[in-house]
């Protein structure tokens, strides 16, 4: 109640801002029992996704109507899977946060989001296109598996829209 006694009325919803369609729930890994770390909860997915502040809300929108933020491990990047296949100190440095997932979180499923105008790419020469980042997705997720980390992976890709499409890439394991 507000002062005097008066009822307020309840704050107007915010608005959603970005349509997702949903991937499967995926379960916990298999070794979620086993986790190295005992104090932490198992994970239900590791997301990558770009760095780039106008798609954070599309993203922390996604993350919370697919798994619930407190069951997912967010590492951003710039150019997302991009940063992987380029290779050199951040790619190194993406690899072993996703290894730390596997290993301490239990996680055992990717989510990579990409969106459209990444400068990233620009930057690289690449198209931006939504088959060209889902290239690059199925790429990493190549590394991946070669690195022994064989995660399964799902793909989405965000607009300046704010629609998160997702669909599984190639399963990496």
């Amino acid at each position: 109640s507000g002062q005097h006694g008066q009822v307020l009325p309840a704050p107007p919803s915010p608005p959603r801002q970005a349509r997702v369609r949903r991937p499967p729930r995926a379960p916990a890994g298999p070794d979620c029992a086993r986790a190295r770390t005992p104090l932490v909860a198992c994970y239900a997915a590791v997301v990558v996704a770009c760095m780039d502040g106008r798609f954070r809300e599309a993203t922390d929108y996604f993350t919370d109507e697919t798994f619930g933020r407190a069951s997912v491990d967010t590492i951003l990047v710039p150019g997302a899977s991009l940063t992987l296949v380029q290779g050199g100190q951040a790619a190194a440095n993406l690899i072993d946060g996703l290894a730390l997932a596997w290993r301490a979180h239990g996680v055992r499923r990717l989510v990579i989001l990409e969106h459209e105008d990444c400068g990233k790419y620009a930057q690289a020469g690449r198209s931006n296109d939504p088959s060209s980042h889902r290239r690059v997705a199925d790429e990493a997720a190549a590394i991946l598996r070669g690195r022994g980390l064989p995660f399964v992976v799902d793909y989405g890709f965000l607009t300046l829209g704010h629609a998160a499409c997702v669909g599984r890439a190639r399963r990496t394991g």
